[in-house]
């Protein structure tokens, strides 16, 4: 999968509370790469297994940020394994709104 190819996406579980939902591609190794992500509630992003970031940075509601993520240092093999899980609440709490999840992933290199 290319993730520079990839739109908005989602399971079609959009109005069910406490659901997450993996999505996984393999990438290859470049010198210099950046993922920009955008989730909704929640999101951890893994690289060949190994941590390496999460977010959102809040922001208002009905809004959500895009986060850069520089992940030219996890690429450590010719065939790289990304994982990103995504977490959508669908809840209305302090730190939440019920709004539908969104996911958006675009590779940048």
């Amino acid at each position: 999968m290319n993730l520079t190819m990839m739109n908005c996406v989602w399971a079609d579980i959009e109005t069910r509370p406490n659901v997450e939902v993996c999505f996984t591609c393999h990438m290859e190794r470049y010198a210099d790469a950046t993922l920009e992500l955008v989730a909704r509630d929640l999101y951890n992003l893994y690289i060949n297994g190994r941590f390496v970031s999460y977010g959102p940075s809040r922001g208002p509601k009905g809004y959500s940020r895009m986060e850069r993520i520089n992940i030219a240092p996890y690429l450590t093999s010719a065939n790289n394994h990304i994982r990103i899980y995504v977490q959508s609440n669908y809840t209305s709490a302090l730190c939440f709104a019920k709004e539908k999840p969104l996911t958006r992933l675009k590779n940048c290199r």
